[in-house]
């Protein structure tokens, strides 16, 4: 997702057709941190898993400059969503 998309696309926690951005992360304390501040900036948190599951959101990948909800999202990157 591009910087003007978070700026232009941001809706508060619990609005219709927000958007998400994924996380990846070993340390729990870590993840609830990133996924606070994504909250906070309008976007849903989407944890994907270990720090190593952040390679599927590198550039050639998929998910890499996704605008996507979080549904959307976890369906192209294959997680379950709570």
């Amino acid at each position: 997702m591009g910087y003007h998309h978070v700026h232009d696309e941001a809706k508060p926690s619990g609005a219709s057709g927000r958007k998400a951005i994924a996380i990846a992360g070993d340390t729990q304390g870590d993840i609830d941190t990133v996924s606070n501040l994504i909250d906070n900036l309008g976007l849903d948190p989407l944890p994907i898993g270990a720090l190593a599951h952040g390679r599927t959101l590198e550039p050639s990948q998929p998910a890499f400059g996704a605008n996507l909800s979080r549904q959307a999202l976890a369906e192209l990157l294959g997680v379950a969503v709570d």
